[in-house]
């Protein structure tokens, strides 16, 4: 993945992607898309869907399945990774 527009793309309902968030040091574990929306995407959960609602495009950076989302351009605040089979 190069862009935003292309990641959009990449999350189709029922891919992988592994997740870790940060701000807390936590690995969420690999979660499975269940809703797409044109401004955010929902990650299956056993309490039900968490939504990752999506900001303008120089917060991400990408290097092949990877997506880091940055926060305000400093600090990185979440990481995404498709899961190839």
């Amino acid at each position: 993945m190069k862009n935003l527009a292309e990641f959009k793309r990449e999350l189709t309902v029922g891919s992988k992607w592994k997740a870790y968030n940060h701000l807390f040091k936590t690995n969420m574990g690999t979660r499975e898309v269940g809703k797409i929306q044109s401004n955010a995407v929902a990650f299956k959960t056993d309490d039900g869907l968490s939504w990752h609602y999506f900001d303008k495009a120089s917060l991400y950076k990408f290097n092949s399945n990877t997506v880091n989302i940055f926060w305000e351009n400093k600090e990185i605040i979440l990481t995404y990774v498709k899961v190839t089979k």
